[in-house]
């Protein structure tokens, strides 16, 4: 079967083709604009303050946004490697949806920002992960 498209200025494009075989494939749109299904920059900054009070923080990405990329990008189990770590949104959500993470985060204050944020996420009994293990750190100067 061929699954490479062609488009008229000669770009290829991988065909996705829905089926009873691939029940959780599905067509991604590309335009991700509703405020309640995503969330919003304000929206995550308040769910951060509520989850380690006050911080300096600014442009925080919203657990939504993050919750439905990794869905989309990975099953339980797998592993997400986040680059940019900053206030910690990609493990937070990582870790309610059952996947294991690895953080990169250079700015010591962002890094302890992290930290305080995944212990009280960890702490919540509210959150039903089965992922188990231990922060390691690492400060390089």
């Amino acid at each position: 079967m061929d699954l490479i498209y062609w488009s008229i200025d000669n770009i290829p494009y991988k065909k996705v083709y829905l089926s009873q075989d691939t029940p959780k494939q599905v067509v991604v749109n590309d335009l991700w604009v509703e405020n309640k299904e995503y969330g919003t920059t304000r929206d995550a900054t308040l769910e951060l303050e509520k989850t380690i009070g006050a911080n300096n923080f600014t442009y925080p990405k919203p657990v939504k946004l993050l919750k439905n990329i990794i869905e989309l990008a990975t099953n339980e189990n797998d592993l997400v490697l986040d680059f940019y770590a900053g206030s910690g949104t990609t493990a937070a959500s990582a870790y309610k949806l059952n996947r294991l993470f690895t953080l990169v985060e250079k700015d010591v204050d962002n890094f302890n920002l992290i930290v305080k944020r995944m212990k009280k996420v960890v702490a919540n009994p509210d959150i039903p992960s089965k992922i188990t293990g231990s922060f390691i750190t690492c400060h390089i100067e």
